[in-house]
């Protein structure tokens, strides 16, 4: 199905159920263990849920639910999106990340690849749900969280060195991800962190004509350089762009 920093992704098939599953492998990590923690811990509709693990000493597996629609990066890439499925991308992860706060989870990865349709339902709405918690960490409010972790074109500006920062981070992330979902572009240039950290600190984020204007104003919200200026995530549900 896909890799990634940390291991590979593939299809199974469960021996009790027979349904089709998908099975993460993860290379020895620091972070393997408190992926493991986090995924078991997990009981919400829009976040992938561990169905079993198993630790060998080479290598851990997960077994997880699996996702048929692909991912968010793939719908992008095949031209397949409207603002209307967008908006319900950006409200699944937006209930997504309040349940993960509420838990003191900071993802630290939201991009469009971690983000996958799961199915459609009766009334003909999309779930989507957050996945890979290979970066994910525990947090405690008004305590920072350190760590120069995530995907350089999605992560907050905070998030470089010196690298001190709070859940806000998945908010910056949300936004780059929803603006590169509506355009198909990134939001800063540049190929490494470095190009990509300038260009943040320079410029502003830019209309784009593919943007509806309260589209383009809730993601102008959300992408704050000072994380105390940014949308929380009552006020981004609340937003009138989900009117």
């Amino acid at each position: 199905m896909g890799s990634g920093a940390f291991g590979f992704v593939s299809i199974g098939e469960s021996l009790i159920t027979d349904e089709e599953v998908a099975i993460k492998e993860i290379y020895p990590s620091q972070y393997a263990a408190i992926e493991i923690e986090i995924m078991s811990s997990l009981k919400f509709r829009y976040c992938v849920s561990c169905i079993d693990w198993k630790n060998n000493p080479d290598e851990t597996y997960i077994v997880m639910e699996y996702c048929r629609g692909g991912d968010l990066f793939k719908a992008i890439d095949a031209e397949m999106l409207t603002e209307k499925r967008v908006k319900r991308v950006a409200k699944c992860v937006l209930l997504a990340l309040e349940y993960l706060h509420s838990h003191y989870i900071c993802h630290r990865d939201i991009k469009p690849e971690n983000i996958l349709c799961y199915e459609t339902t009766y009334d003909n709405e999309e779930v989507w749900k957050v996945t890979d918690f290979g970066l994910s960490c525990y947090f405690q409010p008004g305590t920072p969280i350190f760590g120069a972790v995530g995907t350089p074109h999605y992560k907050a500006p905070e998030i470089y060195p010196p690298s001190e920062y709070t859940e806000a981070v998945d908010l910056w992330s949300l936004g780059v991800t929803i603006y590169v979902a509506l355009t198909a572009q990134f939001v800063w240039d540049g190929n490494t962190d470095a190009e990509i950290e300038a260009s943040m600190r320079q410029g502003r984020l830019e209309y784009d004509q593919s943007l509806s204007f309260t589209a383009f104003e809730w993601i102008e919200q959300l992408l704050q350089p000072n994380p105390a200026n940014r949308m929380t995530i009552p006020q981004a549900l609340t937003h009138h762009w989900f009117q």
